[in-house]
């Protein structure tokens, strides 16, 4: 290939959909250009006219069909993570909706954490640069009691009775997310209501 080149003509716009062998552009040097698959044109940086250089990006085509969900993890938590893992997404706009996806792999890149989900059914409105809100079963137990964490106060929580103040109960917690916790020890029952203690801002 030569080192650089002039764009003859445009076959394509961005945004629009080709199908594997249509005509993309035309170089001077090389001739036309054909799409490799399936895709839609998602930047074309480029005029006809306009000289490239080898190794310069001219055109991107993306198949909307093959998306997956890269989520970036603290160490903490992608030490957690792992390829077979079942995930559950959100995106705004879209709340009603919970789709399924399965974690494909976890790898490092410029000192980030990330994860890979594929998720089987995405809708097409759903581009490439959207956030989705994501939740990946890391472990899963039955008949577990959770309590919310901010009614646990320096190891204990306070339980509500009809009669007379509340009372202390000391617990031990097991694994807990961002706002539950899971119960191994304390004389608590489903159904119990807690207080929530009043803290003294910092």
């Amino acid at each position: 290939f030569p080192s650089h080149d002039k764009v003859r003509k445009l076959d394509i716009v961005e945004g629009v959909h080709v199908q594997k062998g249509h005509a993309l552009m035309d170089l001077v040097g090389i001739g036309a250009t054909m799409a490799p698959f399936d895709g839609t044109v998602t930047a074309l940086p480029v005029k006809p006219g306009e000289t490239v250089f080898a190794q310069s990006v001219i055109l991107t085509l993306v198949d909307l069909k093959d998306r997956y969900v890269l989520v970036s993890l603290e160490q903490r938590a992608a030490i957690r993570v792992q390829p077979g893992q079942s995930a559950k997404l959100s995106f705004d706009n879209m709340r009603e909706q919970v789709f399924e996806g399965k974690v494909e792999s976890i790898y490092s890149q410029n000192g980030s954490f990330l994860v890979r989900i594929y998720v089987s059914e995405l809708p097409l409105q759903l581009l490439p640069g959207m956030t989705a809100d994501v939740s990946i079963l890391i472990s899963k137990k039955q008949n577990v009691l959770l309590i919310p964490l901010v009614a646990i106060d320096s190891g204990r929580v306070y339980v509500s009775r009809k009669i007379g103040g509340p009372a202390s109960v000391e617990v031990k917690m097991g694994i807990v997310d961002d706002e539950v916790g899971e119960l191994i020890s304390g004389d608590l029952v489903e159904g119990q209501q807690l207080v929530i203690p009043k803290r003294v801002p910092q």
